[in-house]
């Protein structure tokens, strides 16, 4: 049986795992939850869905494999590639993995921060320096 990858019906956090998959052709079924419009962006089927499904930490994006579910991007991603033989086993180059792996979430927080800020559009706040 193929994996389930679930998340919002948006790229954000759970693209980069759909590359990853894709780049090791690994089949799997790529579950979307509506998100809804802005400001409150809705998301009724997956809080419908949310506490049924066996999670320990329930959250999107998620990822089940068999009988082993796992939430959180990052740790689905090392997942993916540990099972595919792509983690090295040094610890020097694994640590540098996990501090590349690290710098790019906080990229991505805070673009999203820009992204979903009811103030995107104003002069002011795009010229701010985001930390």
């Amino acid at each position: 049986m193929a994996p389930t990858l679930a998340y919002w019906d948006v790229r954000g956090r759970a693209e980069s795992i759909r590359l990853l998959l894709r780049y090791l052709g690994v089949e799997f079924e790529d579950k979307l939850y509506h998100s809804g419009s802005a400001p409150d962006f809705g998301g009724k089927e997956w809080f419908d869905e949310k506490f049924k499904l066996g999670l320990d930490f329930p959250n999107l994006p998620y990822y089940i494999d068999g009988d082993f579910k796992l939430t959180q991007s990052s740790a689905i991603l090392e997942y993916i590639a540990d099972k595919h033989d792509m983690v090295p086993n040094c610890k020097r180059r694994r640590a540098i993995l996990h501090m590349l792996l690290n710098a790019s979430l906080d990229l991505h927080t805070n673009f999203g921060r820009l992204c979903y800020s009811p103030d995107f559009v104003s002069p002011t706040y795009n010229s701010t320096r985001i930390t």
